[in-house]
């Protein structure tokens, strides 16, 4: 809680640098800055030690699955390496362009993520009961990962247009969280993916309290969302037996628990310092989802507690460097791109560990640059490249 309550706190000097911005004229920078931060260097760090040990991770924790689901134990760890090359270069690419030449894009990237999600509806490929991806052969392209990414930067471009009007215009919150709607309603509806939409909910709600938005205009919007969210659950048996599940996790072990049991008994197996490399057995079935959605259990259990803690550690220590970037952003726009990437990871990272540890209900949310993923993993950190821009850019 401590640790939450110090995210949590990098709110407000957010925002009051972005009510510091609303007042100046926007400044035009052209010229990157050859003398990296040591921010930056140690965003770059953190971010590459996390693409490491999920690539360690998923290869501990997929071989079973690989032998089952292929014969070959190595499947889905090559199918990881493939999409890791290919997260790194979008990395590269998107560290390499001036972040404000993103604006310009940001109705064509919204564009494409409604037409892909409408895509998903009539090519796209089912599991575990969903329909969410588009099947590329190697990698499979999961539209919803894309509208992420898209939201930040579409909603980051929309309030730097309107920086003036802020602190005073309700018809621009309304505005903002009827796309936010809309956006909910295809993605939890039409793809019955609510984890992914809460998180958008969560980036969208978050950029506009950082800049600037008064509270008061946040409150009728959110109990709208709240409503909605509430329906929602409601009208699906899986996800009540969730909540169910969640307030009496005990008593459900053997049916809308039995994953989270699981997942509870392998972190208490792995113990202070692991059972070592290859030693678990979470991967041999006793957890669903060990190379994806649940690999933070097969790393509690073979590193232990303080290898846990290490990883919590790094996406933590991204997390605080990512606020700091939004702080000392050169721009408006900067300053809410970066918190809305940083938000992004850090309610991602929150949602995951929050599901594997009972804090919240399983939602399928992948834990950041860690889960075996394709296109997860690519706009991930392909945002991230945006994030690092901004700071190679900070004073």
């Amino acid at each position: 809680m401590t640790t939450l309550r110090k995210l949590l706190s990098n709110f407000l000097p957010v925002r009051e640098k972005m009510t510091s911005l609303l007042s100046k004229k926007e400044p035009v920078f052209t010229v990157v800055s050859s003398n990296s931060p040591l921010r930056y260097v140690a965003m770059l760090a953190s971010m590459l030690m996390l693409l490491l040990a999920g690539a360690v991770a998923v290869v501990q924790a997929s071989g079973p699955s690989g032998v089952e689901d292929s014969g070959n134990s190595f499947h889905y760890f090559l199918r990881h390496i493939i999409a890791v090359a290919v997260a790194i270069i979008g990395l590269l690419f998107t560290l390499h362009i001036d972040y404000r030449k993103w604006r310009k894009w940001a109705g064509g990237l919204i564009f494409i993520s409604f037409l892909g999600l409408i895509a998903v509806e009539v090519v796209g490929s089912s599991a575990n009961g969903s329909t969410r991806w588009i099947d590329l052969g190697p990698l499979n392209f999961q539209p919803s990962e894309l509208l992420k990414l898209s939201t930040v930067i579409g909603l980051a471009s929309f309030l730097a247009q309107r920086r003036r009007q802020i602190a005073i215009s309700k018809k621009l919150v309304m505005s903002v969280m009827g796309a936010l709607a809309a956006m909910g309603l295809v993605v939890a509806v039409l793809q019955s993916d609510l984890g992914t939409a809460v998180l958008i909910a969560v980036m969208v709600v978050g950029m506009l309290f950082v800049s600037g938005v008064p509270i008061r205009y946040l409150l009728f919007p959110l109990s709208l969302v709240a409503a909605a969210g509430g329906i929602l659950i409601a009208s699906e048996p899986y996800r009540r037996s969730r909540i169910v599940g969640m307030l009496n996790p005990l008593d459900y072990c053997g049916n809308e628990t039995w994953q989270l049991c699981q997942a509870w008994a392998t972190l208490a197996n792995g113990g202070l310092t692991g059972t070592g490399f290859g030693s678990g057995h979470a991967k041999w079935g006793w957890v669903p989802a060990a190379h994806t959605d649940f690999v933070f259990a097969v790393i509690g259990e073979e590193v232990g507690f303080l290898g846990g803690v290490v990883i919590i550690g790094l996406l933590g220590a991204l997390s605080l460097l990512g606020f700091r970037t939004a702080q000392e952003a050169p721009d408006f726009f900067g300053s809410l791109l970066a918190a809305g990437i940083t938000i992004w990871f850090t309610g991602q990272t929150f949602i995951n560990l929050g599901g594997v540890l009972g804090l919240i209900p399983i939602t399928g949310i992948p834990l950041p640059f860690i889960s075996y993923g394709g296109s997860a993993l690519l706009f991930t950190v392909s945002a991230a490249g945006i994030l690092l821009n901004i700071a190679r850019q900070s004073g």
